[in-house]
């Protein structure tokens, strides 16, 4: 090869191959952190979002790319004002204040930064941002942002298309209707049809000394079906109570399917609030029968961490996950006044922590 030649290959090399190195890695870059922007969001950490919005801001990939990361950022910016109404509500209460969140009457008890406590049902209840149920924060944004004014209604359909606890299908109703008013939303529309990329991650409150009783494994025992017989079996050396006072179980892979419940029959009404860890394909949690394995009042359990709380009042079951509202299915031959054992279904080696476990007979 002429000399010359050789000398403008690798000129050329030199110049170019850091530019293309530079190009695949910010490709890279971009594949993942409109993802990252709207966990950050749906976690309720705007700080994140803010840092990785800016991040994104540097990176060149192409007309998607940007109108992508230019919604995000009018999102985000939505979504702040949302919180910030949130913060002057929360500050306007005073400590006689009353604030009804559907149809349940609460009573305020403190407000500080990062922190409200109500009183619900006769119990006090701490709440933190990211424990905050969706229509506490709705109701408390809402006493600024005046939910009959069509641009308030971007602020409070933002929220809930982008929050862990949101509704989807409540923002775009939300949103609708602002555009039905003339508010120009048509930039925000696309993320409609981006499926949520993240919930928000259970918080789990220290176990207070009643709890750590609740939790003992000689409170719980596990079913299984061997034959025609439902086998109840001491946890014994299928779990151990941790140093936080947690409940951990295992069932062992030689036994089959199980249910791990709480020792105690049900035979009125009640109510639980229990937090799990661990959960795994097709398990659910539910009032089992308590001479059936197949028979009970239950629910789908999401992957990964999930809080349940469980009721029957007058016949009549209702339940959350991770406070929002689901149906509660029938299985089996059942009666809405049966006898019955609160827990959920684990397959044989499955591993599950019961982190909180809270009773009440009503």
């Amino acid at each position: 090869m002429n000399p010359r030649i050789r000398h403008l290959v690798i000129l050329c090399a030199a110049t170019f191959l850091p530019a293309l190195t530079s190009a695949v890695a910010t490709a890279a870059d971009a594949d993942g952190i409109l993802d990252q922007i709207r966990a950050a969001m749906a976690q309720r950490d705007l700080p994140a979002a803010k840092a990785k919005l800016a991040e994104a801001a540097t990176i060149r990939d192409g007309e998607s790319f940007t109108k992508q990361r230019e919604r995000l950022q009018l999102l985000y910016d939505y979504l702040a004002e949302f919180w910030k109404s949130v913060d002057e509500g929360a500050r306007s209460l005073q400590a006689v204040d009353e604030l009804v969140i559907g149809d349940v009457r609460t009573a305020v008890v403190e407000y500080q930064p990062g922190l409200l406590i109500l009183r619900v049902k006769g119990e006090n209840r701490r709440y933190t941002v990211k424990t905050l149920p969706a229509k506490v924060a709705l109701t408390l944004a809402e006493r600024v942002l005046k939910p009959d004014d069509p641009q308030n209604k971007v602020f409070l359909g933002t929220f809930l298309l982008m929050d862990g606890k949101g509704d989807r299908e409540l923002a775009r109703k939300l949103w609708n209707e602002a555009q039905k008013a003339n508010v120009d939303v048509s930039a925000l529309l696309p993320e409609l049809d981006n499926a949520p990329v993240a919930s928000l991650p259970v918080e789990i409150p220290p176990v207070t000394a009643v709890m750590r009783k609740l939790l003992a494994p000689a409170g719980w025992i596990l079913r299984r079906q061997v034959g025609e017989r439902i086998v109840r079996d001491l946890l014994k050396d299928s779990a151990q109570q941790t140093a936080a006072g947690h409940l951990q179980v295992t069932v062992p892979s030689d036994t089959g399917d199980a249910q791990l419940v709480y020792s105690r029959k049900i035979t009125a009404n009640f109510g639980c609030r229990v937090i799990l860890q661990d959960i795994g394909d097709g398990q659910v949690f539910g009032l089992f029968a308590a001479d059936s394995l197949d028979a009970g009042y239950q629910v789908p359990l999401p992957k990964g961490s999930v809080m349940v709380e469980f009721a029957r009042q007058g016949g009549v079951f209702q339940c959350r996950l991770n406070q929002k509202e689901v149906p509660v299915e029938s299985r089996g031959d059942v009666a809405p006044n049966m006898v019955g054992m609160v827990g959920l279904t684990m397959p044989a080696g499955s591993k599950c922590t019961v982190a909180w476990f809270e009773w009440q007979a009503r």
